[in-house]
């Protein structure tokens, strides 16, 4: 899921800001602006009954925006990419997974801009079937016994 989740993601912000750099799970210091990083913040796995499962996973996406001569951040720019992040991501109730015709549900998003970045989680959960098949041992004999 964790893998699957990231490049959910990773192809919606490829649609809203098609073909800036993601970094995934390690941001290097020297990291480009205007870019992305996502981080998985946690992932937690649930019974929901015998044959299913629910798996949900938070992720921080993080927009750095560019910067200005003067060395500065673009605070208009962060404020039209958060604008254009909590409006795409609110307006979806899921996310493709890839190469399949299943979907992460969109739990939850918060947003906030600080400082430099503009930062926001996201929630998806995804339920599937256990692998478990019932198991019966096989009747060997019947005996029965008549009386009349």
């Amino acid at each position: 899921m964790l893998k699957s989740s990231s490049d959910a993601i990773s192809n919606a912000l490829n649609d809203i800001i098609p073909n800036l750099t993601i970094y995934v799970n390690n941001t290097p210091s020297d990291f480009e602006r205007p870019s992305f990083s996502l981080n998985k913040v946690f992932h937690t796995k649930e019974d929901l009954t015998k044959y299913t499962y629910r798996e949900q996973v938070n992720w921080q996406i993080v927009y750095f925006a560019s910067e200005l001569p003067s060395g500065e951040v673009d605070v208009f720019e962060q404020l039209e990419k958060e604008d254009a992040l909590m409006e795409y991501f609110s307006s979806l109730h899921y996310l493709p997974v890839s190469d399949t015709d299943d979907l992460f549900e969109i739990v939850s998003i918060e947003g906030d801009r600080k400082d430099d970045e503009v930062a926001m989680q996201i929630t998806l959960s995804y339920e599937y079937d256990k692998n478990t098949k019932e198991t019966y041992d096989n009747m060997q004999e019947i005996q029965t016994k008549l009386s009349i």
